[in-house]
């Protein structure tokens, strides 16, 4: 039912909130999560538009040369990498003491640098999570990113090393998505030209070995969203329910990728953002 998968939801939401306040505790900061003074605003909404703007891109390339006996899984070109990758980016930047977070509010190829990685990192982990939800032949070969054990050649995989596995009559493949690699990230972002793939490398080792790396699916507005996605609006005061129907739901999923551009809610639980997006949307509905 909707509300053992909200409490489901909320029970992880609490949890990863508690750790990572438990986090930024022990590393000394004094800032609170729903300001981060690590975040210049400004950049942080380029970044993020910068990321949409990626995804996007990729999504049609991938589509253009999508092949029709090609069965494709975990396609992470989609809104879910970017909340993902957002929230990887915040909650880094927010676990480091002060005085290297301020870094990062004043130095912009150091801030390119981490936003660049995040993107790398969240695609992964997003075709990660996407493919454990999916039905995966036992025949198709994963690559994919585990969180418990990150190396190089993930973060960096090419896009014929993606795994790849055919049937047995061959007419038919079964593949993971090619993701760019962080050189590609690099040659398409506006990053100085002294930002190395090995920078980027060296900053994944860094941020996938901090103690504020996500060890498991990351919750998100869109999660909570996704709850309430039904055929038709439906709201019921007396059961205290409520539906979002498609039309709706695209509504309530683009004020999500509104709220994410706005710096001073990065520090709102998913939850409470869930729930304004989700009542917007219900508000303005025909």
């Amino acid at each position: 039912s909707k509300r053992a998968i909200v409490e489901a939801l909320l029970e992880r939401e609490s949890h990863q909130r508690d750790r990572a306040r438990g986090i930024i505790a022990a590393a000394g900061t004094s800032q609170q999560p729903s300001l981060p003074p690590c975040q210049n605003p400004v950049w942080r909404e380029r970044v993020v538009n910068w990321y949409f703007s990626v995804i996007s891109a990729m999504n049609r390339q991938h589509q253009a040369s999508a092949s029709g006996n090609r069965v494709q899984i975990a396609n992470p070109f989609n809104r879910i990498s970017v909340h993902v990758t957002t929230a990887l980016l915040d909650n880094h930047l927010l676990s480091l003491p002060p005085e290297r977070s301020f870094r990062y509010r004043s130095d912009r190829s150091a801030y390119q640098l981490v936003a660049t990685t995040s993107l790398l990192i969240g695609m992964r982990l997003t075709r990660q999570d996407l493919l454990d939800k999916s039905i995966v032949p036992k025949n198709t070969c994963s690559s994919g990113l585990r969180r418990v054990q990150t190396h190089r050649d993930h973060m960096n995989e090419q896009a014929g090393s993606q795994g790849a596995s055919a049937t047995n009559d061959g007419s038919d493949t079964t593949f993971l998505i090619p993701l760019p690699s962080a050189s590609t990230l690099l040659s398409i972002s506006s990053a100085p030209k002294s930002i190395s793939e090995k920078n980027v490398l060296n900053m994944v080792l860094e941020m996938t070995g901090s103690r504020i790396f996500p060890r498991e699916k990351l919750v998100t507005v869109l999660d909570f969203i996704s709850v309430f996605c039904s055929t038709k609006t439906h709201v019921s005061v007396t059961d205290k329910d409520a539906s979002l129907g498609p039309r709706d739901a695209r509504e309530a999923y683009r004020l999500a990728d509104v709220s994410l551009r706005d710096a001073s809610l990065s520090g709102c639980s998913p939850s409470i953002l869930g729930c304004a997006v989700i009542v917007l949307a219900l508000v303005t509905s025909d």
